[in-house]
């Protein structure tokens, strides 16, 4: 999963269009919003309902989740475990820091054309393996590592 995620990123910036344009586009397209403090809870994305919200989300999947709970327990210590935490911690950040760049990746290699809008694609899921094929198409293995990504996270 990890080798699928990052060859999409290594390789989207080279054939797209660069670090600094993913964020450029982004930027002038309205996409990025790190200081949203609107209090409104219907507001999809702010600081207080990604704190909040995101807190009881991932505390109830660390603390509660029978997976988790055992992989803590099978552990030595109360140290040990902790320490598992904080690198379990550590993963997640990085990939979704690494899932929120491909869509902003995503987002500009497409910012002049959406493929749903032109009947490329027929849902808004498919975004991500159309701009695979589309982007890496030529590179014969992508596709497969790809694929055995999507498994690999799906079984995980």
């Amino acid at each position: 999963m990890l080798l699928s995620l990052i060859l999409i990123l290594v390789l989207g910036t080279h054939y797209s269009t660069g670090l600094s344009e993913v964020f450029s586009r982004a930027a002038e397209h309205g996409r990025i919003e790190f200081f949203n403090f609107d209090p409104d809870p219907t507001t999809r994305h702010s600081v207080f309902s990604v704190i909040i919200g995101g807190f009881f989300y991932w505390t109830s999947m660390f603390c509660t989740n029978q997976a988790s709970v055992q992989k803590c327990m099978s552990l030595k210590s109360l140290k040990t475990a902790k320490l598992a935490l904080y690198f379990s911690l550590i993963g997640l950040i990085a990939v979704f820091l690494m899932n929120f760049y491909t869509g902003l990746m995503t987002f500009a290699h497409y910012s002049d054309c959406d493929p749903l809008a032109a009947g490329q694609i027929t849902a808004k899921d498919q975004l991500l393996p159309f701009y695979v094929m589309d982007v890496f198409g030529h590179i014969k293995f992508m596709a497969g590592i790809f694929v055995a990504g999507i498994f690999a996270a799906s079984l995980g």
